[in-house]
């Protein structure tokens, strides 16, 4: 079928009146970027045209509720980006369940996730409360300058071992001088044991102050959905029990 049948033939199907036919498949194919391709047999297209037809006649009629099964597989960088657009703006119309393994795709489109082990719903809720009910480990992400008047050259060493004994400390890595001469380091922490904290900035901001070192950047890096879904569907590996400065 062309794509123009193709959408008439599914309108119907749903019960489109004739007089809001026209309009009903015009919106769905502008809103899919297919009008280019109307006259075109499904058949002879990419890929990523198919995907886009059939999100285009899945969303006839304005369904209160999409289902959709990876639906960038297999477009471009462009149409990717594009369809991620339209999925968001569908979202503030109709509720969509989005079924995908691209969990980037997740945390940008999705305010709530479900995540499934074998058949299974094992977890559930945003990406902040996953975090705070499976997350092991959360890292710092650090510049800083020595007081005046100190050796910059023992600065890095000094501070690695001063960050090291913070309370839940696993790791300190230091990652060099920075354009501007800052230090930088980063330093991984057990979320579960730092003293019951879950973010380990005011404990660096304090120490920090003690020593006079001139902080430029204390970030607490996001947490990756990625590593959320390997520890709670059990493939993550346990955090080392040694604590290296690196």
């Amino acid at each position: 079928m062309r794509v123009m049948e193709f959408l008439g033939y599914r309108a119907r199907l749903k019960g489109i009146a004739r007089s809001a036919r026209k309009r009903a498949i015009g919106e769905a194919m502008d809103r899919c970027r297919i009008d280019a391709v109307r006259e075109r047999m499904i058949g002879q297209l990419s890929k990523g045209y198919r995907q886009r037809v059939g999100l285009a006649e899945s969303i006839l009629g304005k369904p209160p509720l999409l289902i959709l099964d990876e639906p960038t597989v297999g477009l471009d960088p462009n149409q990717v980006a594009e369809t991620r657009q339209l999925i968001n703006d569908l979202g503030r119309e109709c509720t969509i369940f989005l079924s995908t393994h691209i969990l980037h795709e997740v945390e940008t489109l999705c305010p709530r996730v479900l995540i499934i082990d074998k058949g299974r719903l094992v977890a559930e809720g945003n990406t902040v409360e996953l975090a705070r009910l499976h997350a092991r480990e959360r890292s710092v992400a650090m510049e800083i300058s020595p007081p005046p008047g100190s050796r910059a050259d023992r600065f890095a060493q000094q501070a690695a071992r001063e960050l090291k004994g913070l309370p839940g400390v696993r790791q300190v890595e230091t990652k060099g001088l920075t354009e501007d001469g800052a230090h930088a380091f980063r330093v991984t922490f057990d979320a579960k044991k730092a003293d019951g904290l879950a973010d380990l900035r005011p404990a660096i901001a304090a120490l920090s102050s003690s020593r006079g070192w001139l902080v430029q950047e204390l970030r607490l890096e996001p947490l990756r959905l990625e590593d959320l879904f390997a520890r709670i569907t059990g493939h993550a590996r346990e955090p080392s029990t040694e604590s290296p400065v690196a």
